[in-house]
């Protein structure tokens, strides 16, 4: 689908569904919303070490970033906020989105081009985790958004790209919105 859409169209069609998705889930953010437990995870596909749980509260891009700069758990500090490839790879049971899947958004193309409309993901809770989370089972924390690192310029705003792990999705939206950071460590994907 791509370069079928006018870019004008397709920038305020990702603007309003951004905001959309973003109202619902910072709603969802101060009701219940899991702490870190201390732990990690570590993914046997990757060897990736997360945070077994996400931040306590919701938090904009640039705060999540200096939040998992100052993480310590157990002793180890080298944690970062993940680059959309390495939160790509917690998703399972939604072949688009999945590392390789068929959403054009990585590390290597994160302009608004590489986004297409397979990366509306695969429905709501619908994935193998706990409550239908599109991850791993194993892995704890709330069902909810979470943040990717860098911060980037969508030419109107500065913006991240996130996944709704609820419902599999990726998008971007303004950096100053808030949602969940889980922190990683290790070598990137």
């Amino acid at each position: 689908m791509r370069g079928r859409f006018p870019v004008v169209a397709l920038v305020v069609a990702l603007a309003l569904a951004g905001a959309c998705h973003h109202d619902e889930y910072k709603a969802d953010a101060g009701a219940g919303a899991a702490c870190e437990s201390g732990g990690s995870w570590e993914d046997p596909g990757t060897g990736l070490e997360w945070q077994d749980g996400p931040s306590c509260d919701a938090m904009s891009c640039g705060d999540a970033v200096t939040y998992c700069d100052a993480l310590d758990i157990g002793g180890r500090t080298d944690w970062r906020l993940p680059g959309i490839g390495e939160l790509r790879s917690l998703v399972l049971g939604c072949a688009a989105i999945e590392t390789g899947g068929a959403c054009g958004v990585t590390e290597g193309c994160m302009d608004i081009s590489c986004w297409d409309l397979v990366c509306y993901g695969c429905g709501e809770h619908g994935g193998p985790g706990a409550s239908g989370c599109y991850w791993d089972p194993e892995l704890g924390g709330e069902c909810a958004t979470y943040w990717s690192s860098p911060t980037w310029n969508a030419g109107m705003f500065d913006a991240c790209w996130y996944i709704s792990f609820d419902g599999s999705y990726l998008n971007y939206v303004d950096a100053g919105n808030e949602f969940f950071a889980r922190c990683v460590r290790g070598p990137g994907v």
